[in-house]
């Protein structure tokens, strides 16, 4: 049972990530992350050029770092 509400949390400590990045970004992280998506199936899904969209991963992987660390530290604090 406590592994389960563990991996909830870290789950919706992921989803908060992804909705805090900028729309475009979180949509390329959730084809790339949740679909299993390539650059290229990204590219071509979107429209965009394939440096574009790993620009974007790219970005999407450290904004969600950065968001994901923060929200860790502020249960830890809360002892959540």
């Amino acid at each position: 049972a406590a592994e389960i509400t563990d991996q909830r949390q870290r789950l919706e400590l992921v989803a908060d990530a992804l909705d805090a990045l900028p729309r475009r970004c979180a949509e390329v992280m959730r084809l790339a992350v949740v679909d299993g998506q390539s650059s290229a199936e990204i590219a071509a899904r979107l429209g965009l050029a394939e440096s574009t969209v790993r620009v974007q991963l790219a970005r999407g992987i450290a904004q969600g770092i950065i968001q994901y660390l923060g929200q860790v530290k502020q249960a830890r604090l809360t002892g959540i």
